[in-house]
């Protein structure tokens, strides 16, 4: 079950990861058709305050360039019924490769035609146009961390109700905390922003903001998880 359960995490994921990563301009060896039409929004829109949202760090604080970028936002990855559609669909594991690539608010649109699977065509990736997921795959400590995190991820629909306790004791014995006094709900959409960030420590490591932004690794920092 638990080796079933990572194959389907690795498909499933993967499926948004490599979709994220390319745009229409790039070679594959899988169409999607019909395509998918793929945007953004807040996360917990439902929720009071309305539209609260997560950063690394404070996207509110950022200046006009790279050098003043104290924040990035992580949006929710959703999908629409069509390109003029304003119905979406955020039940889906998608998760984006490149931060800030494509989409940079509510009112934009993409059209996604092609994909790849990140362990079976890492040739076909390779050979792509597509600068993005080519650098990804062409250093060995992106692709393979990558890889690895993709397996661990929790996914609601996919992974087990289990696991995400598991996932969460562990984060928190890692951080010296007890279990049984740690009372405070963790909602599914607190552990897709997480997760997200966690994708883009490896992703996003050769870009220039990685030491700053990205790279909230290690224990000293311990308010790099921000609501809006």
């Amino acid at each position: 079950m638990k080796v079933k359960k990572s194959i389907l995490a690795i498909i499933t994921v993967l499926f948004g990861l490599i979709i994220f990563g390319m745009q229409n301009t790039s070679e594959a060896s899988t169409p999607v058709n019909p395509p998918i039409y793929m945007g953004v929004q807040e996360y917990r829109t439902d929720t009071d305050p309305v539209n609260m949202a997560y950063g690394i760090g404070n996207p509110d604080r950022n200046g006009s360039d790279d050098s003043s970028m104290v924040g990035k936002k992580i949006w929710d990855l959703v999908e629409y019924a069509s390109a003029g559609s304003s119905t979406f669909d955020n039940s889906k594991n998608y998760y984006c490769v490149k931060a800030d690539v494509g989409f940079r608010n509510i009112n934009d649109r993409a059209t996604y035609n092609l994909s790849y699977d990140l362990v079976y065509e890492k040739s076909e990736i390779q050979s792509s146009s597509n600068t993005y997921i080519k650098d990804m795959v062409n250093d060995d400590d992106i692709y393979y961390g990558l890889l690895a995190l993709v397996d661990m991820l929790y996914l609601p629909g996919v992974s087990e109700t289990s696991e995400k306790t598991e996932l969460i004791n562990a984060a928190l014995t890692t951080a010296g905390i007890p279990t049984d006094r740690y009372t405070v709900e963790i909602t599914d959409t607190d552990i897709e922003a997480i997760q997200q960030a966690a994708v883009w420590y490896f992703t996003e490591q050769n870009d220039e903001l990685f030491a700053t932004i990205y790279n909230q690794l290690g224990y000293q920092n311990t308010s790099w998880f921000t609501y809006k």
